[in-house]
């Protein structure tokens, strides 16, 4: 029997498996942190990258010399992510995976040198998540039981309105909406201000454009009433005296939320936004790590959080950032719109958040799409999506995506 067996074995007698305090936070109960430091070292010794024919994200493989394997993900420029990964890996190979609050900060220093952000902190994210997954393998039990365990035992989930049945928000938005309901999904996500914005040159909008853009509102809530929330997304294109122009067009129908109005990069601004308008204010999966959100909350210039857990920094970051909020009484809303592990890692944060507001979900993507991948796939039933109970992501991997050319595998680093 392997040491690490044993470990195993003991650690799931005397956790207690639903106390475990958040690694992510950089809290570790001494339960938690006796079966991490009696288990031999998880030394990475090979990080691969793998790119994907259909897929749009790009995976990071971390192999160990006990032969766990952990997978993690980001999206959607392959190609300079590979590049950072190719960087970074050399500070990977032959350190000891467990140790994720040292590496990801010796990361993150690293990258800061490029100018923190981007490339360099979307390829971080999946090298912390795949850290998270060989942990999670390594001990036998699931992520979201390493970041306190369930403070919930299912997510609510909306839907972001694209890619269903083919159709098309601007003909269809009344089958879209009662397609959902139909399933249990009562808060969905439109962007129908984007046309505008672009043909204005993000620079104006005019009374009869407020009362044109206000048709799929009008129109799901003539459909379905209050039964359905309706959250905008408006992809940053908007200036201030446009962003407040809309939000009080908005305010009679009660919008769930307003979401990237405004580049997120001027937290005085979004305080003004939150100040005037009465719909609450989301911002933003565009920002990373807890030190960019920090002005944003100190400011009091969001009503919800949004981040990437593929994008943030990882799982260590995602659960940090949702704490920091949390002090705040600012409660989290996950965005998931990406690859198989970015869906998996934020339903094991959702789950051990205090803070949740609701999750993300793309029907496309857990109905169509990832099946092609993954043998097992939450998907929300009733509304709500549960935690996968297998051990680290707890996914399983189709093994014919490595052979029938889908999954494309190159080597960066290696002892």
């Amino acid at each position: 029997m392997k040491k690490n067996d044993v470990n195993r074995r003991d650690f799931l007698k005397t956790a207690g498996m639903g106390s475990l305090a958040a690694i992510g936070s950089g809290i570790f109960p001494s339960d938690v942190l006796s079966a991490i430091n009696s288990m031999d070292p998880l030394k990475i010794t090979k990080v691969e990258a793998v790119r994907f024919k259909r897929g749009h994200w790009t995976w990071v493989r971390l192999h160990t010399d006990q032969g766990i394997i952990g997978l993690g993900e980001t999206y959607p420029l392959d190609n300079a992510q590979v590049g950072a990964l190719k960087d970074l890996s050399r500070m990977l190979i032959g350190r000891d995976a467990k140790n994720i609050e040292r590496i990801w900060r010796d990361l993150y220093g690293r990258a800061s040198y490029n100018v923190t952000g981007g490339t360099e902190m979307r390829i971080i994210s999946a090298i912390n998540i795949a850290q998270f997954d060989l942990l999670g393998k390594a001990l036998g039990v699931p992520i979201y039981r390493l970041l306190g365990g369930k403070a919930r035992e299912k997510i609510k989930v909306y839907n972001t309105t694209s890619g269903i049945n083919k159709w098309r928000n601007e003909q269809d938005i009344e089958k879209v909406c009662k397609f959902l309901y139909d399933r249990g999904v009562k808060a969905m996500k439109i962007w129908p201000y984007d046309p505008t914005a672009r043909k204005n040159n993000e620079s104006y909008i005019s009374l009869a454009e407020l009362e044109k853009n206000l048709d799929w509102v009008k129109r799901i809530r003539n459909t379905l009433g209050d039964e359905m929330e309706i959250c905008v997304e408006f992809h940053c294109h908007w200036n201030l005296p446009c962003a407040l122009r809309i939000a009080k067009s908005l305010e009679p129908y009660n919008i769930m939320w307003i979401e990237d109005i405004m580049l997120p990069d001027n937290p005085k601004a979004y305080s003004i936004l939150a100040r005037e308008t009465t719909i609450p204010v989301c911002v933003s999966e565009r920002l990373a790590t807890r030190f960019q959100f920090r002005e944003l909350l100190e400011s009091k210039a969001v009503d919800i959080v949004m981040y990437d857990t593929t994008w943030c920094g990882g799982i260590t970051s995602a659960k940090k950032i949702s704490d920091f909020a949390d002090t705040y009484y600012i409660p989290t809303a996950p965005h998931t719109y990406g690859g198989p592990i970015l869906w998996y890692s934020s339903i094991h944060v959702a789950t051990a958040l205090t803070n949740l507001w609701i999750m993300e979900s793309g029907y496309n993507f857990y109905n169509d799409l990832y099946p092609n991948y993954l043998k097992n796939i939450h998907v929300p039933i009733d509304g709500f999506v549960s935690p996968p109970e297998g051990p680290g992501l707890g996914m399983e991997v189709r093994p014919e995506i490595y052979t029938n050319g889908e999954a494309i595998v190159e080597t960066v680093a290696e002892i």
